[in-house]
């Protein structure tokens, strides 16, 4: 139905980088991806981006223009 991989690697600035990705096998993976994309674009991708921004906020407290 669907093959996928996940991937951790090692950046020097950003620490470890995790990735998944995914390939659909034939007509029913095809339609399974295509099904979980409007979820994940409404869901999971806002809610990844509000994580990211409040661990990035807690490790850069600064604002963006204060330091002037």
């Amino acid at each position: 139905m669907v093959r996928s991989r996940a991937d951790l690697g090692r950046r020097r600035a950003c620490g470890v980088r995790r990735a998944v990705y995914v390939k659909p096998r034939g007509r029913l993976g095809s339609a399974y991806v295509a099904f979980i994309k409007p979820f994940r674009y409404l869901v999971v991708y806002p809610a990844l981006m509000r994580y990211i921004e409040r661990a990035w906020n807690r490790r850069v407290p600064t604002a963006v223009g204060a330091a002037a």
